[in-house]
């Protein structure tokens, strides 16, 4: 089992009591979804956006899409942020693309999941190129499937003038 993937993480947070935004994973995703990279969008493709879709249209739109490995946070926008059911196959598409092209040695994309969206508070900020809602969030640590510390989602080395707001490292101390 990938240690890194929500379906593993997610389900010990829930059994740790950890307060998480309402979330639902979809395994078992067919490889064939991958030839979006190529403009073609297969049946396994549309069928995996409708899933999605429905799963959205649930919980409320705007919400937040990622694989099982990778969420896209760069690319806030245009990519793990959905604003509604009619963008997310451009969504998703972008998802896989941003992927594979930041990890040369690729992502499985056998795992989706959608995220209840958790509207950004007063504090946050904008960064990066996808105008990312900066905000406070944690990383949690596991340990042999046991919760064992957290520490900032957003460290002050992640930033710089260049891809946020003059005043950034006030509004993230904030947080």
């Amino acid at each position: 089992m990938n240690k890194n993937c929500i379906s593993y993480w997610f389900p010990v947070l829930l059994r740790n009591g950890a307060n998480v935004p309402r979330t639902m994973i979809v395994t078992g995703i067919s490889r064939e979804i991958l030839h979006i990279l190529d403009c073609e969008e297969t049946p396994e493709f549309t069928q995996l956006a409708d899933e999605l879709s429905r799963i959205g249209d649930g919980f409320g739109w705007p919400c937040f899409l990622r694989g099982g490995e990778y969420s896209g946070k760069h690319g806030w926008k245009d990519c793990c942020y959905v604003p509604d059911g009619r963008s997310l196959k451009k969504h998703l598409a972008a998802l896989i693309e941003n992927g594979e092209a930041e990890n040369i040695f690729g992502f499985e994309w056998d795992v989706f999941a959608v995220r209840e969206f958790i509207p950004p508070h007063e504090e946050s900020f904008l960064a990066f190129r996808g105008e990312l809602p900066i905000r406070r969030e944690r990383r949690a640590f596991l340990d042999n499937g046991r919760f064992h510390s957290l520490i900032p989602y957003w460290p002050e080395e992640a930033f710089h003038e260049n891809n946020a707001p003059k005043d950034w490292r006030e509004r993230l101390a904030a947080l």
